[in-house]
């Protein structure tokens, strides 16, 4: 009887041991993998960055430029923005007066003049170019080019900013 049971036991020990073996050996093995993983990731080059862009051209980024072409590009982006303060309905006694009430305006925070031009919106017929505003200036009183007879004309006021 002593002998049958120390025989059961060796099985359920050999087969405990088999267990262990196998959950060790899978322990190291994923071990093994995450620090592959964290090897491999921590020895790759930095990225390079490419910017592509019409008119500006190709930019390869890196840390020896990096501020340079960002301030390049941030340059850019402010020189095409622009404010203008102005009111929409303007008023003309006649077709050929002057406004009473036109204002528009080239902002300080602006870095470049302009000048704009009025357009019928149904027949986009041009009926004024302003004069150039440079930056910081405003203009309160302006005369149409064509002479419109008395109504209501809805219009669109397209702004032109000018460089060197």
């Amino acid at each position: 009887m002593s002998e049958t049971k120390g025989t059961e036991e060796k099985k359920n020990l050999t087969t405990t041991h088999k267990i262990l073996i196998i959950g060790f050996a899978s322990l190291i093995v994923a071990v093994g993998i995450v620090g592959y993983i964290i090897w491999n990731n921590l020895n790759k080059p930095a990225p390079v960055i490419v910017y592509k862009a019409e008119k500006i051209g190709n930019y390869v980024i890196d840390e020896s430029n990096f501020e340079e072409i960002i301030g390049d590009m941030v340059k850019r982006r402010d020189d095409g923005m622009y404010e203008v303060t102005m009111n929409t309905s303007w008023n003309f006694s006649n077709g050929t007066s002057k406004s009473s009430d036109a204002y528009v305006a080239n902002a300080l925070s602006n870095s470049q003049p302009m000048f704009f031009e009025v357009f019928l919106s149904d027949t986009d017929e041009l009926i004024y170019t302003s004069t150039v505003l440079p930056v910081g200036t405003k203009l309160k009183e302006l005369k149409l080019d064509n002479d419109l007879g008395k109504g209501t004309y809805p219009a669109i006021c397209k702004y032109n900013l000018l460089d060197e």
